[in-house]
Parts: C-alpha cells; structure tokens; sequence
C-alpha cells in the first residue's frame, strides 16, 4: 500500500502557554536560564506515595508522574500540548487506508540495566499494554490494535481493525511505555517495584511512605541529560508541611500546591511559583451504580444547588475558573458555548421533587487527608444541600483507602480531580464518562458511547469536534459529575530550581531540571 506521512503535530491546541514566574517582583523566571548546572539532588515534597511502578496498572498521579522518569514511549507530548513529537520512535507513518502504522526506533538506546532495547523489547511492551486484563486500567486504548510485529530490526508495525485517530497520542500514554521483554526476567510483581526503563533516571531507594529516590541512569539516551544526579520525592501528606518544607529549603520542589498558599508566597524571593496551562478538572464524583445516584434528578439538582463560582473564588482562590464541561478547557474538543446547569436554589428543589428521593436523603462524601481544597468542597456542599434535605457525611481517609473503595465501587460519592495524559480528547472522555469510565462511577449512556467512538474513527478534525460537542451536552444533562474548577497546575519552587517544566496535559519530566549552586 502506498504510505503517506503523518504530520507530527496532531491539532491546533492554543490553550496557553506555560507561565513560571518568580513570587517577588525581581524574582528569576527559572524555566531555562543561564547555563545548566551538572550535578545536585533534587528533593520534591508530594501529598501521597506511589502505590507501584508498572506503568500498564498505573492511574495515580505520583505513581504515573515517577513512571515518567523511568520509562520512554515510543511518543511523547508536546509541553504545550499542542500534539506529540520523537520519543523512542525517531519518526512514523500511516498507510492510506490509517490501517497499518510503522513507527521507525531510534538507535543505540540502552535500558538503565546496560541492555540494549531491541524491536522485540518493543513488540512486547505494546502487547503487554493492550492485553485486556482486571489489573490493567488503560487497555481501551488500545483495543484498535489487532496485531503488533517487527518490520526489521529498527522498525515496529501496528496493525488496526479500524482507523484510530488518536493512536499517536494514545502511544504517548505512560500505559504504552516500553520495557524489557518478560520484565527481564523479573516477575510482574517484582517489577512493579524494581523497575528497569530507558528514561533519564532509574529508581535508587524505595522506604515506602517516607520516600523515593531516583539515581541518573547513565545509560540515557539523550545527549548530556538529565543533569541532575538524583531525585527524591519525599511523602509529606499535609498542604501546610509541605510548604513549610520549601521554605525551610528541606525540599526544592513542593508538587501539587495548595490555592490557598499562593498568596503567602508573594514577596518571597527565594521561591518561584509555577502556574502551569493544564488539563485539571476539580469535580465530585457521584456513584450512579448505587441509589440514589442512580436517578439523574438527583444528580441533577445536586449539581444545582452548589454555588460553583463561589467554590473556585473562596476555595481556588482566583486561580481557577468555574468548570463549564466535563472536559477540560486546556483540550482541544472543548466547547465554550456549552452552559452548565446553572446555580439555582428554586430549580434544584423542583428537580428533587421529581426524584425517588424528594424529601431528600443521607450520604457519604469521600475526601483525600491532607487535601485542604477538598475538603473545603466538601464542607460548603455539605451546608448548600441542607436546603435540599441531603445530609451529607464527611469521610476523611487517606489515598491509598479512596482508591481501592473507587476500584471496588464502594462510595457514595467523593472529592476529585482528573487531567489528561495525552493531547487527544479520547483518553478523558474513557476515564470520566463512557461506560466502564476509569474512575468507576457507574455511569452510562449508550449514547455517549455511541459519540466517543464514532470521534476516533475520523481523521477529520472538524468531524471530531462536533462529535465530541453533542457528547458534553449529553453528559451535561445527565449529570454524572458535579464539576467545580478548572485550574492550572501549580507548584512552588526554591529560586536554585531551574529548567523545570510541566506540560498542558499535566505531565512533567525531570531531565531538563538542574539547581544552581
């Protein structure tokens, strides 16, 4: 078949770029001034520990974000979002039917044992993260796939059952990430906690709940990178801790800053902070598997009796902006002219009334300890929906807890937020609203589902963002999340923190960073 070649860059994203600014006046823009600096060992403070480092079971965010120094794909994305560029695949191209994909691997690339990563390394890793498994969260990505060979000794062919317009970005997904084959001998298990990749660092030492370092792999292909000698992400679950931390320069990097903390910030030389476009969408999650989240009228006149606009000034202080869609304004595919259910004490009650619960009824909300915004949602739903006769439980427990009773489907609802790992609507609309959504809120619309994958089948851009329009109107009326804010990644920074970047879907990479003395 004739072959055509793929443009690399895959929309026209212009959400934004990335702000880093110093917090006082004079402060340095730390992003990639002066002339990098060999050497030194970064230490970032995060609210919560990796569960594990298997890539293809992974869907929490340190788990995902550590991955992201450990292992490529064969695609990466851009840090504006705006597409994907090279990862381990040096170039691609798409046969003219968009039925078979080769993707050409770079050369002399090493995993961070010495090994040198070969084509069958690569057939095998894209074949682990497409086998459909319980433990596997990010298979539907992959689904289109129906077979992955060796085209020669440098070159990996794809072959589809049906165009797939997101496959280049589906492939820069942390899920497709490429390890040895058979884990190198390890078992799957032992991997998870020893893991080998060909990223710019490799795990050093893991004291679970207390920390994780990352040495530099040696072996790294890129020229010259990382520049750092070692990472650490030290656990530190409390908002205020962290920050105090940063100031006390315990730590040079405070991940995931609180709203709140920004202000306190100002004026402070010797701290940078970060606010970074991204794809961050702040919701609740409502269990519509279970009653009485199953009637939209409750979800409904939930969604309405929460003042948003209050929640993104009081709680985010400013640095969101009320979320309109499930889907997040930093992607393509975002319809602005889409209206929430709107803020409506009257007409919440009257969509109550239509429920099975009219009188109103008791629940739990789930909040993350640690998590000041959340639980500040909480507590203001909490008082709004007295008014409808919703006594709300507050629930404070820790990450690890919240997950496993989201995996099990075992809440009413709770606090959250999502960001997309890829440039391509598909993956946030898998996780958040098509039916066996990661996040397991039971919610499904056959039309909805009906929208998603009738949008991947099109190569045309215009097509796919119509579709993906009556897609959010639909989730709209339904109601399945209550969403709050949209809001930009933050982070603070010692002023020593240089060439650190965050990309728009939210990601980050750690081999440009390097501190100055």
């Amino acid at each position: 078949m004739k072959k055509r070649r793929l443009m690399i860059i895959l929309s026209c994203l212009t959400a934004g770029a990335i702000v880093l600014t110093g917090c006082s006046g004079g402060g340095s823009s730390g992003s990639s001034d002066g002339t990098p600096v060999s050497g030194g060992d970064l230490v970032m403070a995060r609210s919560e520990d990796p569960e594990g480092l298997l890539p293809a079971q992974s869907n929490n965010n340190p788990d995902i974000w550590t991955e992201q120094q450990i292992f490529d794909t064969l695609t990466r994305n851009k840090v504006d979002g705006s597409g994907v560029e090279p990862g381990l695949a040096s170039e691609w191209s798409v046969s003219d039917d968009q039925l078979t994909w080769k993707f050409k691997i770079r050369p002399n690339v090493k995993f961070s044992n010495g090994t040198d990563l070969t084509i069958e390394d690569v057939v095998w890793s894209l074949n682990y993260a497409r086998e459909a498994r319980e433990d596997k969260l990010w298979t539907d990505l992959f689904t289109a796939i129906t077979d992955v060979k060796a085209a020669g000794d440098d070159t990996v062919e794809l072959t589809l059952s049906q165009p797939w317009a997101p496959l280049p970005a589906d492939l820069a997904l942390f899920a497709a990430a490429i390890y040895p084959a058979n884990f190198g001998g390890q078992s799957e298990k032992d991997f998870r906690e020893h893991p080998i990749g060909t990223g710019p660092f490799k795990l050093d030492e893991w004291k679970k709940g207390e920390h994780l370092k990352l040495a530099k792999n040696e072996h790294y292909w890129e020229d010259g990178l990382p520049h750092l000698d070692s990472v650490t992400f030290k656990t530190v679950s409390d908002d205020n801790t962290r920050q105090l931390q940063l100031q006390g320069n315990q730590v040079q990097i405070n991940e995931g800053l609180d709203p709140a903390s920004v202000k306190s910030l100002e004026g402070n030389s010797k701290i940078q902070l970060g606010k970074f476009q991204s794809t961050e969408v702040n919701y609740i999650a409502l269990n519509s598997a279970r009653e009485p989240f199953k009637d939209s009228h409750v979800r409904r006149a939930l969604t309405m009796a929460l003042d948003r606009d209050a929640v993104t000034q009081n709680v985010y202080h400013g640095v969101g902006k009320t979320a309109t869609t499930f889907l997040s304004d930093g992607l393509w595919g975002h319809d602005p002219s889409i209206e929430a259910l709107p803020y409506d004490i009257a007409k919440a009650k009257e969509e109550l009334k239509q429920s099975s619960f009219p009188d109103g009824f008791k629940a739990t909300i789930l909040v993350q300890s640690g998590m000041n915004d959340r639980q500040q949602v909480a507590q203001i739903a909490q008082e709004a929906w007295k008014e409808l006769g919703v006594q709300l439980d507050i629930q404070v427990m820790d990450g690890t807890a919240i997950m496993n009773l989201r995996r099990s489907g075992d809440y009413d609802m709770m606090t959250s937020y999502v960001t997309s790992d890829i440039t391509d609507p598909d993956q946030m609309i898998n996780f958040l609203v098509t039916t066996g959504n990661t996040i397991n809120t039971g919610y499904s619309n056959t039309e909805v589902d009906r929208l998603a994958q009738a949008a991947v089948k099109t190569d045309d851009q215009n097509e796919r963002t119509q579709l993906y329009s009556d897609l959010q109107k639909q989730v709209t009326e339904d109601a399945p999340l209550i969403l709050t804010a949209y809001t930009p990644s933050l982070f603070a920074m010692s002023s020593a923190v240089h060439g650190f970047q965050v990309s728009t879907v939210g990601t980050y990479t750690l081999k440009d960073t390097w501190l100055s003395k």
